[in-house]
Formats: structure tokens, C-alpha cells, sequence
């Protein structure tokens, strides 16, 4: 099998998750970002419910790619707007 060719999205995104921090992803759907600490890299939807602040772990940058993690968080977005939390959500 060969290697999967990455975008560059995914390329830029590799780069940002060099330094620690939080790094918007921008574009589609808004509030996505990637999180890197300690080497470790994940995905992170940020919203406001009920004026709260929330941060939606969308999992490991290794298990999800840019383009899947886009769309976990416009699925999430698609909640909020609904009236969900999505976090509530996951709960249940």
C-alpha cells in the first residue's frame, strides 16, 4: 500500500503543532482548533452555550484527520444551534 499524500492543510497544521498552545484551523466550520501540549496533539471544537465558554474534544490529531475533524465540529455546530450541547450530548 502506499502512502497517503497530505494536504496542505495537514501540512500547515503539522507545523503549527510544533509549538504549544491553541492554533484555529479556520475557515469552515468556525471555532476549530488543534492543541498541542506535552507533544500530544488534539482537536478541539470552542463554543458558547448558555454564555459558557465550552472546549469539545474532537480527538487525537493521530486518530482524525483536518478533513474529519471539520466535520465532527460542523456536525457540533449543527447541536448548538440547535439547542444541544454537544458535550451534554455525548454524555447521554
Amino acid at each position: 500500500m502506499g502512502l497517503r499524500k497530505k494536504s496542505v492543510a495537514e501540512k500547515v497544521s503539522a507545523k503549527l503543532a510544533k509549538a504549544p498552545g491553541m492554533h484555529a484551523m479556520g475557515g469552515d466550520p468556525p471555532g476549530l482548533y488543534l492543541y498541542s501540549h506535552g507533544g500530544a496533539r488534539s482537536w478541539i471544537y470552542r463554543y458558547t452555550f448558555n454564555g459558557r465558554r465550552r472546549d469539545y474534544g474532537l480527538g487525537s490529531c493521530i486518530d482524525f484527520t483536518l478533513a474529519e475533524a471539520r466535520e465532527l465540529a460542523a456536525e457540533a455546530r449543527k447541536q448548538v444551534r440547535a439547542k444541544i450541547d454537544p458535550i451534554e450530548a455525548r454524555r447521554i
